[in-house]
Parts: C-alpha cells; structure tokens; sequence
C-alpha cells in the first residue's frame, strides 16, 4: 500500500490465544461509537467492530518489513471490504454525532411539554375504574398459579 495511506492507516496484528489475523485501522472511516473501534481483519475479510478495551491489549504493530510482505492480494480485499463498508455505514457516523449534540435541546423540549402538560386545566377527568384493575390483578394471579 502507498506511503500517502501511511497516514490513515494502520497495521497490525490481532493476537488472540486461538489465532493471530492481520488488522489495518482506518482513521478515515466514519467514527465508532465512544469505546468501539472499527478494524479491517484480514481472515475474516470485512471491518469488524471491537471493543477497545478487549482488544487493544492484543494489539501489535507491523513492522514495515511485515507490512511490506502482505501483498497486493490484502489491499485489493482491503479497499472492496472498505467500499462496501462505507456504502452501508457511511452516514453513521455523522447521525451519531448530530445526536449526541442534539440530545440537551431535546430533553428541554419534552420538560417544557410536561410543564404545559401539568400547568392545563382543560377539564379533562381522568376515569379510572378501581374495580377493573383489581379484576386484572385477579387474572394475573390466576395465570400464575
């Protein structure tokens, strides 16, 4: 792979005690969710969405000499996996973002809703039969038995 990706990609090696698979990080896909991490794995030929804290202690970096023995054959895998990725995911992101920042203002809305909701006197009673919810009960407990 090129030295202009050097920047945004990342490899390594995904070691677990059952097996080892070569992983690339790329910081230009759409950002995980906070404590999530998107890594492409080699053996299983897709991004794959991690944990960071379970995996990043199995991280190992490649060296250049290992990066530079991968072939053409994982760059080719590497860019279908990453087209597709971001065919499906691409917009994630960003609607992850625009609600984390829009979550306050909606909050406020709803408070404000119930306060007018609680400060309404438009004479509406409600009417609650004391004697249904007790039947209900009764079927609960009978069902149960």
């Amino acid at each position: 792979m090129g030295a202009s990706t050097k920047d945004t990609l990342w490899f390594g090696k995904l070691e677990t005690k059952r097996n080892a698979s070569v992983v690339i990080r790329d910081n230009s896909l759409p950002e995980a969710l906070k404590g999530r991490m998107y890594l492409y794995n080699a053996e299983r030929d897709q991004i794959v969405e991690y944990v960071e804290e379970i995996v990043g202690s199995k991280l190992r970096e490649l060296s250049q000499e290992e990066i530079d023995g991968l072939g053409k054959e994982l760059d080719k895998n590497f860019k279908a996996a990453r087209k597709a990725f971001l065919k499906e995911n691409g917009g994630r992101g960003n609607v992850l973002n625009l609600r984390d920042e829009a979550a306050p203002a909606k909050v406020q809305a709803k408070k404000d809703d119930l306060d007018e909701i609680d400060g309404d006197d438009s004479g509406m009673d409600a009417d609650v039969d004391d004697e249904m919810d007790d039947d209900v009960w009764e079927d609960d407990e009978e069902m149960s038995a």
